[in-house]
């Protein structure tokens, strides 16, 4: 919160100075749906102005910011979801922001058949969106490697593409 007001200081003089922030708390409240806390420690919070003004970030699924009375967008991420909420705050008050993903996590894990072992480390199991694009493909999302992996996920239908050297699986998900 920053507020400026002139001052007057006289020599020899003690200036006794009230200074009122004109500022009140945001409590933001992270969910992942509407009956799950996100509870990951990297859930981020970010409070930004009109029309895109940063001011801050804060991590963990519970987090508060003082700020100046006002409209601001709290915006919410976690992996590859995202929610935003306009919040206002008036001076003195405090304001509770419950801002919820939707989203849900998709744990994968890859293997050479269903039940067998478990594919090398090197394996690359991409995310794409369900819906075909305009060129008839899928819009990447995300990349991560190893034989097991997790996204986090907005509410929605998903395409997972598994490779491995020269071998190749897919499977269409849906988050709910």
């Amino acid at each position: 919160a920053v507020v400026e007001m002139p001052v007057k200081a006289e020599a020899g003089k003690v200036l006794d100075l009230k200074l009122d922030l004109n500022a009140g708390i945001i409590h933001a409240i992270g969910m992942l749906d509407d009956k799950t806390p996100a509870t990951d420690p990297s859930v981020a919070f970010e409070l930004r102005g009109d029309p895109d003004k940063f001011f801050d970030t804060k991590y963990g699924g519970d987090a508060q910011f003082l700020a100046n009375a006002g409209a601001y967008r709290l915006l919410l991420s976690l992996g590859d979801a995202k929610a935003e909420q306009v919040v206002t705050v008036a001076a003195g008050k405090t304001v509770d922001a419950v801002v919820s993903l939707g989203a849900g996590v998709v744990e994968v894990n890859t293997a050479f058949t269903p039940g067998g072992p478990a594919v090398l480390d090197g394996a690359a199991i991409e995310v794409r969106k369900g819906e075909v694009n305009a060129d008839g493909g899928r819009d990447w999302i995300n990349t991560q490697y190893g034989p097991k992996v997790s996204f986090k996920l907005r509410g929605g239908k998903y395409l997972l593409i598994g490779t491995q050297d020269y071998a190749t699986g897919q499977a269409e998900v849906e988050v709910k």
